[in-house]
């Protein structure tokens, strides 16, 4: 009879937490959610209320917390009539809100966007943390799509 195989190491994680907000991601979410997961202590999903598909559901597989979120709202002037108008500043600010306050830092990330090289990121905010003036980091952008 054969041993069982040894589980695999858990990844060395980052003291980051990750946050996103998402609308009908089902498409890009799970590439998005894969590239980074085993590297950050936290995720964040806040879901657009309007969303149809099954975002929530993808990144809960993933291990995400998830929040639902209010992305648009009616507007209407006579200028533009009655439009769903965008809130993304007041929507990404709010995703922050639900983010452990007591990690070193924290990674914002488009639902439709990956991260290279994530495996990276425990050594990063390690070195990062020892630089007292460093406020912050800026990773190249890669699309998911």
């Amino acid at each position: 009879m054969r041993a069982p195989p040894a589980p695999m190491p858990r990844a060395k994680r980052a003291s980051l937490g990750v946050a996103l907000i998402a609308r009908d991601a089902e498409a890009t979410l799970g590439h998005c959610l894969r590239s980074f997961r085993s590297y950050v202590e936290q995720v964040v999903v806040c879901v657009d209320e309007q969303t149809t598909d099954r975002t929530a559901e993808i990144a809960r597989r993933a291990g995400a917390q998830v929040h639902p979120i209010q992305v648009s709202d009616w507007h209407e002037c006579p200028e533009h009539g009655r439009v769903l108008a965008q809130h993304f500043a007041r929507a990404r600010n709010e995703s922050f809100t639900w983010l452990d306050k007591g990690l070193d830092w924290w990674l914002w990330v488009d639902s439709d966007d990956f991260v290279r090289g994530a495996e990276h990121l425990p050594q990063i905010c390690a070195t990062a943390r020892e630089q007292a003036e460093l406020v912050g980091i800026w990773l190249p952008y890669h699309y998911a799509t």
